[in-house]
């Protein structure tokens, strides 16, 4: 029995010592009260007219692929969480930590509509204080598939296409609801570094990412191994009168020279 005592009491002085383990139990403290004063005061610092600005696209039938690509890549426990993935935070900053720089990313996917919808770029802490209070707004106004739908259609995917709608007729001039399984990875690929990952201007450095997006879809078990490998395969039709950003900027060089 005293030896057993003993052994609890070397293992607690063990998990005290642990740097990351005291770490983590801050983090996770520091998160809890950040919650609350959330709940708190989020209401206070932001209007339900703001929010009514934006307007979930009714007659958008965005295909489940599109949806599982998205999740797989940007947000893996987007239907877990209430806008703050908590864990991904902590996740990020031990990383971040060890490797000396910002190597990995906490922000959900309502945190990016957050953003793109009413905040500019600036770092300050104030709008990052803004960026959490509408993320908790909207997660209280919409469904977790009304938030999707609104991400989709305000982000940015190049070449001047903002929304997915303007992006799948710019690439590949269909429908949302009509793209494939290797065409929705596309989507979800390009939004990482539009101008680098355009299919439009850098075709296989767009397929490389598309390729990690089906990789990560297929371990998050959104596809199987056959359907991975088949849409790895499938050559993507881009259309070819797409006037791309660098066609229209060299456009504009040539005039104002002549």
């Amino acid at each position: 029995m005293k030896e057993r005592v003993l052994s609890r009491m070397n293992y607690h002085q063990k998990v005290a010592l642990n740097p990351m383990t005291k770490f983590f139990y801050k983090a996770i403290i520091l998160l809890l009260l950040l919650s609350c004063t959330l709940l708190f005061v989020g209401n206070v610092m932001i209007e339900q007219s703001d929010i009514s600005k934006l307007h979930v696209p009714a007659k958008l039938e965005v295909p489940e692929s599109l949806t599982h690509a998205f999740i797989a890549t940007e947000d893996k426990r987007f239907y877990h969480h209430n806008g703050l993935d908590y864990i991904a935070i902590v996740r990020a900053s031990v990383e971040n930590i060890k490797a000396g720089g910002v190597v990995q990313g906490g922000s959900t996917i309502t945190q990016q509509l957050s953003k793109n919808a009413f905040l500019t770029n600036e770092r300050t802490f104030s709008r990052k204080w803004k960026e959490i209070f509408y993320t908790k707004k909207i997660e209280r106004t919409f469904t977790k598939d009304e938030i999707l739908k609104l991400y989709v259609s305000n982000i940015y995917y190049g070449e001047g296409a903002w929304g997915i709608e303007k992006a799948a007729n710019l690439y590949f001039g269909k429908k949302v609801s009509q793209l494939t399984l290797a065409e929705s990875a596309m989507m979800a690929a390009v939004v990482k570094a539009p101008a680098y990952y355009s299919p439009a201007q850098n075709y296989d450095k767009a397929v490389e990412r598309r390729n990690v997006v089906l990789r990560l879809m297929e371990k998050e078990g959104y596809i199987n191994h056959d359907e991975y490998v088949q849409a790895v395969s499938e050559k993507l039709v881009i259309r070819h009168d797409i006037k791309t950003e660098q066609s229209m900027l060299n456009s504009a060089r040539e005039k104002a020279v002549s």
